[in-house]
């Protein structure tokens, strides 16, 4: 099956400089999804942005607020610390994973969660996971995805992609009994959430119930295209943060 990563990699280090992407397998690539909620006037009078630091690097082009992801930034392998501090005051670190082993042609998703106390403290760090990404293209006609449960105060949930042909619901697929991923998540928890599930390309309804009910508590819709790698994610549900359903594509 074609990887994708290289490509990906190297288009975080050209994108910018108006090249053509090409594959390569020089680097590793690092993925950063923010799924930690946060009142606005928490960091005032500087907006909750976060920027990522790779070593003593800062990465440009990675602001990062809530519910967004930094998109693959280009990693020499080896042993890396990553942080994400705030934006204009660079000093401040919100997290910290340090001593990362990242190899060529992989990629790697951090998703951070939790929340920080009202008033933030000057010490006060979110959590943060990593997933090691299976950027293996799936076949032609199908799709990839997984969900994580990053919303705090929310119950464990199924969670269904329900195929859409012609305005009828054709075929679906459940991820089932999801719970928030919590403060030490375990190495099986953080592998059943890193682990892509695939099915048919085409249009779905996603829809979140409450695990071993038919009670819904948050839909979405969306086209999963020919062979697209998705991450979906809950968030939400603490500092005046309702819950919601997010995604991130990882390709195309």
């Amino acid at each position: 099956m074609k990887k994708i990563i290289g490509f990906l990699a190297l288009g975080a280090v050209l994108a910018s400089c108006g090249k053509e992407n090409t594959f390569t397998t020089d680097f590793g690539s690092v993925n950063i999804i923010n799924a930690a909620p946060v009142v606005s006037t928490a960091f005032a009078p500087l907006l909750p942005t976060f920027t990522l630091f790779v070593d003593t690097s800062i990465r440009a082009n990675t602001a990062l607020t809530y519910r967004g992801a930094t998109g693959y930034q280009a990693v020499t392998p080896g042993v890396r610390n990553l942080s994400l501090r705030l934006a204009g005051n660079t000093n401040r670190v919100l997290w910290t994973a340090n001593n990362q082993q990242i190899n060529n042609g992989q990629g790697y998703t951090y998703l951070i969660y939790d929340t920080l106390p009202i008033p933030v403290t000057a010490t006060s760090t979110y959590r943060g996971v990593q997933l090691v990404d299976d950027l293996n293209l799936p076949a032609t006609g199908q799709a990839k995805v997984r969900f994580a449960h990053l919303a705090i105060n929310a119950p464990a949930v199924d969670v269904t992609f329900t195929r859409v042909v012609g305005g009828v619901d054709t075929d679906s697929v459940t991820v089932r009994n999801r719970a928030y991923l919590g403060a030490a998540p375990t190495l099986a928890t953080i592998g059943q959430t890193a682990t892509f599930t695939s099915l048919p390309s085409g249009v779905y309804r996603v829809t979140a119930r409450l695990a071993g009910t038919s009670t819904a508590v948050i839909a979405t819709s969306l086209t999963l295209g020919n062979q697209s790698i998705w991450t979906f994610f809950a968030a939400g549900t603490a500092q005046t943060r309702p819950l919601s359903l997010e995604s991130f594509r990882h390709y195309p």
